[in-house]
């Protein structure tokens, strides 16, 4: 965690208590994970790939009345190292006039050739000159600093990749041997994802939805407006849920994914490398942000 990035964080915190907003409140609120909103506060934005950090600070900004864009300019410097403090134009000061010289004195100073002032000789120099050992000693701190930056990076990229697919506690939604394992006339070709409660709902005519993952993705699917499920795919990963009535699902990566609703291909058009929300009912599919 840098500087740089703790102001940020800082920044999304103090909007939120401003707001009068707790985690899970504002977790409700942007359909955001608690427990990313809780990274995001804690100075950590290598949970997950840059593109969806990015979407979340928009998500979560908006839904504070901060500005989403300007937090994307804090967000740019604070990745390259540089402060995220940005001096909004109407509070630039404007320059001081300068005083007024003080009045000439009627006295004249004492030389001792008025008429002769010293030349400078073409050899002689007006400025000293630094050796160049002072000027590389000079450069050593800011130098160290970004090699401790730059290794502070890979240490959290490295915890953030053990923390997603190495850790043995970690809660794995989408497992591989289901993926991999052969569909037999026996085997069902979807994954029910319901609570108990609503397992009534569930009947023969009910609504599938199939995710075949060509890059790695994270998405969020809410299942007729009451059942909330996250799932991180790998390629090669397929993956089936079903609902009675609705789908809503939050999608990283629209490229990296081929879906089927009720067996019939989805086409929609790519919005590029943003975080894009579906919604899926019996009438068809659309985009809605």
């Amino acid at each position: 965690m840098t500087p740089e990035f703790l102001q940020i964080s800082n920044e999304l915190k103090e909007a939120r208590e401003a707001a009068g907003y707790s985690v899970e409140k504002l977790s409700s609120v942007t359909r955001i994970d608690k427990k990313f909103i809780e990274n995001l506060e804690s100075g950590n934005f290598t949970f997950l790939a840059e593109v969806y950090v990015k979407a979340f600070i928009r998500t979560i900004s908006k839904a504070l009345n901060l500005d989403d864009h300007l937090m994307m300019k804090k967000f740019n410097l604070a990745r390259e190292g540089k402060s995220p403090v940005i001096v909004p134009a109407e509070e630039v000061q404007p320059p001081k006039e300068k005083p007024e010289p003080f009045p000439k004195s009627d006295l004249k100073p004492i030389v001792e050739n008025p008429l002769m002032p010293e030349a400078v000789s073409p050899g002689k120099k007006e400025y000293t000159d630094y050796p160049p050992e002072n000027q590389a000693e000079t450069k050593k701190p800011a130098m160290n600093s970004l090699y401790l930056i730059i290794a502070g990076g890979a240490v959290l990229v490295f915890l953030a990749v053990y923390y997603f697919f190495f850790r043995p506690d970690t809660e794995i939604i989408v497992d591989e041997t289901a993926v991999v394992e052969e569909v037999t006339p026996e085997t069902p070709r979807y994954e029910e994802i319901s609570e108990p409660a609503n397992d009534a709902a569930l009947t023969g005519d009910s609504l599938i939805l199939g995710f075949a993952a060509k890059d790695s993705i994270w998405m969020k699917v809410v299942i007729d407006d009451s059942v909330n499920k996250e799932f991180y795919l790998r390629p090669g990963n397929k993956l089936d849920i079903k609902a009675s009535n609705t789908f809503s699902v939050l999608l990283g990566n629209l490229r990296g994914v081929d879906m089927l609703y009720n067996t019939k291909p989805v086409e929609l058009e790519s919005p590029g490398k943003r975080v894009v929300r579906i919604s899926f009912d019996r009438q068809g599919y659309r985009i809605v942000n």
